[in-house]
């Protein structure tokens, strides 16, 4: 059994070939986009985890095969640089072929040397080797001695320093007016930006900015704004700076990432780690009807990972932990597969209140108060739509929940949950229900906590809290 989902395979020849969130849509809307610049800096925009590295790995391929020149530069992985400028250039270095091109390359080294005041030349020097090669290393020693023998002085000659920049950009431009010689811009995509230290992040969006902003180079960055965002404060320390104004200095176009379709992501991850290998083996099915289990467990996946807008790193830790916890079951033993998914999903996203379950330190009234404080409002909210679908599902969960925590290991009940009402029809008993909502239908919830206490011997009787807990901690043998 996979602990982890493996990385995708990028297809050459169809890049978007394995691709489970039918992501070849954007990619293509993009690439239009981006043919229709000469010049930008682009912003694909995407929380951490939604799988935006895979996404523009894949469209890097697809614009390669559409013969577009690409550049890749994973920033996070380089940010250990003092400066971002080497690492950058360095992307072009494969693209310099042919004597013409690489004395291009060559000059831009040189006024990067230039530029670069805050490195001494021995950094330079063995950045350079790794970076460009042995063959511009002298180049880039010699512009940047002069530099060296002033570096206690911020900036020696703040007219020389502007001449370094123009040179750059100039040298710069060359080189890519000699690459891109069909028409069509190169394309330079930076991935990971967000996840950089604070300081080597913002300098990777001035230098963008003032060096590598020339015509017939298209910059996509990848990255998460709002972490951005955090960076951009962290490094100047104030939490009242405007970051998204302070972006804007530096991004001429944003795009957001369409999130992904949760259910065919969630199908995929149930077949990937073979759920129905637990669900639908030939001896559990001689004690539960085949099918079932599986419903439930896509059904409450759907309502929890697509209402609470998780990201496909989260379903992918929920799921990968889910499949372990089945290891520790029998293949006659009752699974509420609802009610894993339900605590696993507070276990992954509101750990404390998760604690505060297994613990049982809150009453049942203010556990009933925080779900419905969580989840989404409209989840509860009756529809002739949602009857038979989201609304009574989380209902019933919900009310399985409650009873599940109000159960011992020997399945007495701890609290009263409801009270038998005296009435005149001896033949029928009536209950109400002695906790109080604040959006859940309080006559829907108590339907189901009353069927729930009265059917408990049935297949999908409640298990104690306790018993699922030590099953989701993994402190039950392996079976």
């Amino acid at each position: 059994m996979i602990s982890k989902l493996p990385e995708p395979i990028i297809d050459k020849e169809k890049p978007f070939k394995n691709c489970k969130l039918d992501r070849q849509q954007y990619a293509d809307i993009l690439t239009k986009v981006v043919s229709l610049n000469h010049g930008c800096v682009f912003a694909i925009d995407g929380e951490w985890g939604s799988g935006k590295t895979t996404f523009v790995k894949m469209w890097k391929q697809s614009l390669v095969n559409q013969h577009f020149h690409v550049l890749y530069f994973n920033v996070w992985e380089h940010d250990f640089i003092t400066d971002p400028i080497i690492g950058l250039i360095s992307q072009f270095r494969d693209m310099a072929e042919g004597d013409d091109a690489k004395v291009k390359f060559a000059k831009i080294a040189a006024a990067a040397g230039k530029v670069t005041t805050g490195m001494l030349p021995s950094i330079v020097k063995g950045l350079t080797k790794k970076y460009l090669g042995e063959d511009v290393v002298e180049v880039i020693e010699s512009a940047t001695q002069k530099i060296a023998d002033s570096f206690d002085k911020v900036i020696d000659d703040f007219v020389e320093q502007c001449q370094s920049m123009e040179e750059f950009r100039k040298a710069l431009e060359n080189l890519v007016e000699f690459i891109a010689q069909d028409g069509k811009p190169l394309i330079f995509i930076i991935d990971e930006l967000d996840r950089c230290n604070p300081r080597f992040a913002v300098k990777v969006l001035e230098r963008v900015k003032h060096l590598f902003s020339v015509p017939n180079i298209v910059f996509i960055l990848s990255i998460d704004k709002t972490q951005l965002c955090h960076s951009i404060c962290g490094y100047y320390g104030s939490d009242n700076l405007n970051a998204e104004e302070y972006l804007k200095r530096f991004i001429d176009i944003e795009y957001k990432l369409p999130e992904p379709d949760v259910d065919k992501f969630t199908a995929y991850l149930y077949e990937v780690y073979g759920f129905d290998d637990f669900f639908a083996s030939k001896s559990r099915c001689k004690y539960f009807r085949e099918g079932d289990e599986k419903e439930e467990f896509l059904k409450m996946a759907h309502i929890l990972f697509g209402h609470m807008h998780l990201n496909l790193r989260q379903m992918e830790k929920i799921c990968a932990h889910i499949r372990l916890v089945l290891l520790t079951f029998r293949e006659n033993q009752y699974v509420n597969p609802s009610i894993i998914l339900f605590l696993m999903f507070f276990r992954s996203t509101d750990n404390d209140f998760y604690s505060q379950i297994v613990r049982k330190s809150m009453s049942i009234q203010e556990l009933l108060n925080h779900i419905e404080e969580t989840l989404p409002r409209n989840i509860f909210i009756e529809n002739e739509y949602s009857r038979y679908t989201v609304f009574r599902r989380i209902v019933w969960e919900t009310a399985r929940l409650l009873v599940s925590y109000n159960l011992d290991m020997n399945e007495h009940q701890k609290e009263e949950l409801i009270e038998k009402i005296e009435n005149n029809d001896s033949s029928k008993d009536t209950f109400k229900l002695l906790l109080s909502t604040r959006v859940i239908p309080l006559k829907s919830l108590q339907e189901a906590i009353i069927w729930y206490c009265q059917n408990s011997y049935r297949n999908d009787r409640v298990l104690p809290l306790d018993y699922i807990t030590q099953h989701i901690e993994l402190l039950a043998p392996f079976s």
